[in-house]
Formats: C-alpha cells, structure tokens, sequence
C-alpha cells in the first residue's frame, strides 16, 4: 500500500495520471477527466445552442413563415380577405337595382331603423316616423362594404343616408331636411301616392 501511495504521489509531482489497478480493471485518472470535459463540452454546447435559438425567436424582426408552410396549409385555415373581383361590383350594382326599383321606399343608412348608428340615418328616421310612413325598405350598408361603396357610385353621391322613393334617388339627410322645412318633401310624398295607408295628414 506503501508502495502504491509512493507511486501515485510521484506521478502527480511528475505531472503523470497515475493508473490504479483494481480487481483486474485499469482506472486512469485521465480517462475520468477526459470524460468529465467531454460531458462538459456536451453541456455547454446545448445550452449555446438553446440559447441562440432563444435569441432568435425573441429577438429576430423576420417572423415571416415558411413560404412552403403557407403553400401546405389548408384555404379554410388561411385568413380570409375580400377581394373582389371583377363580377362583385356588377353584381352589386344589379342589387341595388332590384332594391330600388322593387320597393316604393328605400333608405340606405348607417345601422337599422331601430338602432341608427349616425346622427344623419337617425334623422331620416325620424322624418319617416313623422310622416308616419312605416312600409320602407331599410338597408344596412354597415353590413355589407361592397353596397356601402356600391350605393356611392349608384347615385354618384358620396354620403349616406341615401333614400329613394319609387325608384328615384331624392337626396341625403341635407336635402332631405331641407324638403321638410319648405314642404316639398310632403308635396312629393303625396304626389308619388304614398299618403295612402302610409302617411296621415293631420291637417
């Protein structure tokens, strides 16, 4: 034992890795180091490689996907944008026609006449419910941005509140306000016979 430990000592002040033999088996002292770099190594590799990848999924300004992952998702799983072609508008346009033409009264608003979301579709309402006219077809161009911009170029008039009555555009909520202060509005509620059943004179 002596021996052994005279041995070891003087290999560690030589610089040596001492060698122990033990049941038949040779243990070097730098076989466990050289393993322990190697683990270390190891480690340190992962944890650099973990850490670049973090830096990049945080850090990175291009988040754009894979071109070959967008050309293999699914169309129901892609975002939806209208775009609309060249046959939406004359399909819109065909629409309104039949809207305007089908029904004596037509008011294109903002909102539905039980709930106006614009001061101007409130008020053309309103005048409506003064005259007490009640059969008027009411279109929401809220709901629909192909008729919101389709009604524009229908009439050539850039606002809406839009009303029509039988078949012919009047004006917007100004015009239409302006007719009810000087009375022609009455006048040509009465001359296109819609007193009848839909407005009571109280004169």
């Amino acid at each position: 034992m002596k021996r052994l430990s005279r041995s070891l000592l003087r290999q560690s002040a030589i610089g040596c890795s001492p060698i122990v033999n033990c049941n038949g088996v040779t243990f070097s002292s730098n076989v466990t180091s050289t393993h322990s770099s190697i683990m270390n190594t190891k480690r340190n590799d992962r944890f650099l490689s973990h850490k670049n990848y973090l830096t990049k999924r945080c850090f990175s300004s291009d988040n754009s996907k894979d071109p070959q992952e967008e050309e293999d998702s699914h169309d129901d799983f892609k975002p939806k944008t209208h775009t609309p072609e060249s046959g939406d508008e004359d399909f819109v346009q065909q629409q309104i026609e039949e809207w305007v033409k089908e029904n004596k009264i037509v008011l294109f608003m903002k909102g539905v006449p039980q709930q106006p979301q614009c001061g101007f579709s409130n008020f053309v309402v309103q005048l409506m419910r003064f005259y007490k006219i009640k059969d008027f077809k009411a279109i929401n161009v809220l709901a629909n941005p192909a008729i919101r911009e389709g009604i524009k170029k229908y009439s050539d008039w850039p606002t809406i509140p839009q009303l029509y009555i039988d078949g012919e555009f009047v004006g917007g909520c100004d015009i239409v306000q302006d007719m009810h202060k000087d009375g022609s509005f009455k006048e040509l509620l009465i001359e296109k016979e819609l007193w009848k059943g839909t407005i009571q004179d109280d004169e």
